[in-house]
């Protein structure tokens, strides 16, 4: 039999992910400008059960045009990730899967949204740049979610 810490899951399926929520206001009309990015994590809810576990994650994209430097796009989106596994997630072992795992899983999704909300708002498209995942010790923290 193996030999398992009770922290660690066995396996883990990701059955489906969708876009639960968004807000966006772009109120403001492209003037010529280039878009200064800022990117942020604005949390991620767990809602667990013995097999199954779904995350809420709230992301959010400010475009700040790089001469007036005020907020002319912003977009927020809360994607529902569900996940299928053999055992029950713990608290502590979510705060190591929210930081590794749910990242890469949410931000290709999170890359397209942005990119198509931009176009529809008629503003030239940003591609965000892939997300980096570096090896960690420190615990999650709130604030950029990748950087380029």
């Amino acid at each position: 039999s193996l030999n398992l810490r009770p922290c660690c899951l066995l396996w883990v399926e990701l059955p489906s992910i969708r876009l639960a929520g968004c807000e966006v206001d772009a109120r403001t009309r492209y003037g010529g400008e280039m878009l200064i990015p800022e990117l942020e994590e604005c949390g991620a809810s767990l809602e667990a059960s013995k097999d199954r576990f779904v995350v809420f994650h709230d992301l959010k994209f400010v475009g700040n045009p790089a001469k007036t430097g005020t907020s002319a796009v912003t977009i927020r989106a809360t994607f529902e990730v569900e996940y299928q596994t053999e055992s029950p997630i713990t608290d502590d072992l979510f705060l190591i899967f929210r930081s590794h795992n749910l990242p890469v899983n949410v931000w290709p999704f999170f890359r397209e949204f942005v990119h198509t909300v931009l176009a529809r708002a008629a503003w030239p498209v940003y591609v965000l740049p892939a997300l980096k995942v570096m090896p960690s010790s420190a615990p999650p923290t709130r604030g950029r979610v990748a950087s380029q």
